[in-house]
């Protein structure tokens, strides 16, 4: 019984050791990456030759660091039982060519740097045994002066000859060192390019026969993304406005991306996917307020103007809540005059890259050239003479919705020249994407006190002080323009200050604000003056500050 129980277990043992063949090892080749905003998804592939039965399948090649939860196998030629990812030391593949450069070169200049030293040992040597030389020379009284003296003539002259010679040897021993310093730098750069992070992907299969069986991974990685940059040309006020839409890749992975197939997603993946939840709301009498309020926000479309100092902006103004349009894989142009696919999937926006593209592991920003739109504007200018003598142009893009453009940063360009940096903020709801094309040198605005018809009186009790101010504008265009000037007056604080402003060309005027608006059209050529001005009229014991 003993006998036959041992060769059952022995029948068995045989038989699932059939089933379970060695391990076999493949290489995997990045094929395709999804760039997400913080994080991007690496799509691998792989074809190994499998055995009936089986197998522990290991896949090396892959980053050191990955999001494990993100991991997914599949395969159409054999059953994967499980998954699982396996970090592993670093590995250096075969020295490459200019390392090997390198490492001769190291062992070359060690050897002359041995050399150096010998050298230098034996110069010192001699130089130690002719000050010996001299020194019995100079205690044996059996010379004579004349032998003495051309024994001290010799050591001096072959002194100056060993000293001479143990410089030069110096000097090349520290050039020798720095040279070393140098290709020992470049060693470890070269080493650090050659030890690859390598993480494997290891799968237990099971194959009916023997086969090629193709395999594809992905999972995700934290240490990618990209930022979004713009170009925005304007050539006159005549023709549509240019947007070129770039992407700015990074990677950070320890692996090279080479010639893979991009797709840039304006999706977050590391944004938490757990719905809010509201907790109650307690009111209650005497609490504190929490938060200050931030100034005042306005809804009118020059809200996002230039400020005085000359900064670009772009941002959204009027109405909200503009719905936007929703479409799915829309083709448009590039640049380089490929197709890119737009794929909008309720979530995020897909930009289907056709130019395979490189990108290191190096941490550094490379572009990826996505859109470029042609997009109708209207141009406007704007001016505000009481803080700068400059007129700003302003493109006014409508329909700006279905671009799918994330906030970033945008480098302006107009008739031909580089006018500055400013920033797209989608997220500002609204219809019109105002553009700011910075300073139109070619529309003159000056504001000058009018001294004859500025003054201080007292009269009674009150001191009543008037300012008048003149604007000037002209048009050195050759097309006639719209322009926006704004002016403001003084807003009284106290019932005792009375101020009453006035201005020439009927302007809008807000009260609330202290402001006024004229909206002209100014011709080739054509010149406009308007008066601004007000009257403060007070207690004449007290002070007013502020008025200028």
């Amino acid at each position: 019984m003993k006998y036959l129980s041992f060769c059952l277990a022995l029948l068995f043992s045989t038989s699932s050791f059939a089933d379970n063949n060695p391990d076999v090892t493949g290489k995997a080749k990045l094929k395709h990456v999804t760039v997400y905003q913080q994080a991007a998804n690496l799509f691998w592939t792989s074809a190994i030759p499998v055995k009936a039965g089986t197998t522990l399948v290991h896949i090396e090649g892959l980053p050191s660091s990955i999001n494990i939860a993100t991991l997914q196998s599949g395969s159409k030629d054999v059953v994967i039982q499980s998954t699982n990812f396996s970090n592993s030391i670093y590995k250096i593949p075969a020295k490459s060519s200019r390392l090997k450069v390198i490492d001769d070169s190291i062992n070359i200049i060690n050897e002359l740097i041995g050399k150096n030293a010998v050298e230098q040992s034996i110069v010192n040597n001699l130089l130690a045994i002719l000050n010996s030389n001299l020194t019995v020379a100079g205690a044996n009284t059996g010379l004579s002066v004349l032998e003495l003296q051309k024994l001290i003539d010799y050591n001096s002259t072959k002194q100056r000859s060993l000293n001479s010679e143990l410089a030069v040897l110096g000097k090349e021993g520290i050039k020798l060192q720095e040279i070393l310093g140098r290709l020992g730098a470049e060693q470890t750069v070269e080493n650090a390019k050659a030890a690859i992070p390598n993480g494997e992907v290891i799968m237990q299969i099971t194959a009916a026969t023997a086969t090629v069986a193709n395999f594809q991974i992905n999972f995700v990685v934290s240490n990618a993304g990209w930022t979004p940059i713009y170009d925005i040309r304007a050539e006159n006020l005549n023709d549509p406005v240019k947007l070129n839409y770039k992407a700015q890749v990074w990677q950070n992975t320890g692996m090279p991306w080479n010639d893979i197939k991009l797709t840039i997603s304006t999706g977050n993946i590391n944004q938490s996917g757990t719905q809010p939840v509201l907790s109650p709301w307690w009111i209650n009498f005497n609490m504190p307020a929490t938060y200050k309020r931030k100034a005042e926000t306005r809804n009118d479309y020059y809200s996002n103007a230039p400020a005085a100092n000359g900064s670009l902006n772009l941002s959204m103004s009027s109405e909200p809540g503009v719905a936007l349009q929703d479409f799915k894989s829309v083709s448009w142009g590039n640049s380089l005059g490929e197709s890119v696919i737009v794929s909008d999937n309720a979530l995020n926006v897909e930009f289907d890259i056709a130019l395979n593209y490189d990108v290191p592991s190096d941490g550094q920003v490379h572009l990826v050239n996505m859109i470029d739109y042609t997009l109708n504007a209207n141009f406007e200018h704007y001016t505000v003479p009481k803080l700068e003598g400059s007129a700003f142009l302003l493109a006014r893009i409508s329909d700006w919705e279905k671009l799918n453009l994330i906030p970033g940063t945008a480098n302006i360009f107009f008739e031909g020249n580089y006018v500055g940096q400013s920033t797209i903020d989608p997220n500002i709801t609204g219809d019109t994407l105002n553009c700011s094309l910075g300073r139109d040198k070619k529309v003159v605005v000056k504001r000058n006190k009018l001294k004859d018809q500025t003054s201080s009186k007292l009269i009674g009790g009150e001191k009543t002080q008037t300012f008048t101010y003149e604007i000037v504008l002209r048009n050195l265009r050759k097309e006639p323009i719209i322009i926006h000037v704004f002016d403001q007056y003084p807003l009284s604080q106290d019932k005792e200050i009375v101020v009453e402003p006035n201005a020439t060309g009927s302007p809008l005027k807000n009260e609330e604000r202290g402001e006024w608006h004229w909206k002209l059209n100014l011709g080739n050529g054509d010149s406009k003056q308007l008066k601004v001005g007000y009257t403060v009229r007070y207690p004449k014991e007290k002070q007013v500050y502020n008025l200028h």
